[in-house]
């Protein structure tokens, strides 16, 4: 009984996002965010579309920077969908 007891504490632990402090998981957050997958290298562009629209930019610049900030939010909403499908069996 108690290995079953020393399991759920040591998954519990391992589920605690906070233990290192929320400065620690919000830098960890941050990197897998930018990081683990190539395409969410594009989101910079999100920023820089609005500055240059912002500036008077060249239309065809802000569009071009504008549709390759979508391409990381895109797969971002379809991993969430299937993750939500998972979760409620639908």
């Amino acid at each position: 009984m108690d290995t079953q007891k020393d399991k759920l504490l040591a998954k519990a632990e391992r589920l605690n996002v906070y233990r290192h402090g929320p400065v620690a998981y919000l830098k960890k957050s941050i990197t897998a965010l930018l990081f683990e997958n190539w395409v969410n290298v594009l989101m910079i562009c999100f920023p820089l579309a609005i500055h240059m629209e912002e500036n008077h930019g060249d239309p065809s610049n802000i569009f071009f920077c504008s549709l390759l900030a979508i391409a990381p939010f895109a797969e971002r909403l379809s991993f969430v969908t299937e993750q939500l499908a998972l979760h409620t069996s639908e």
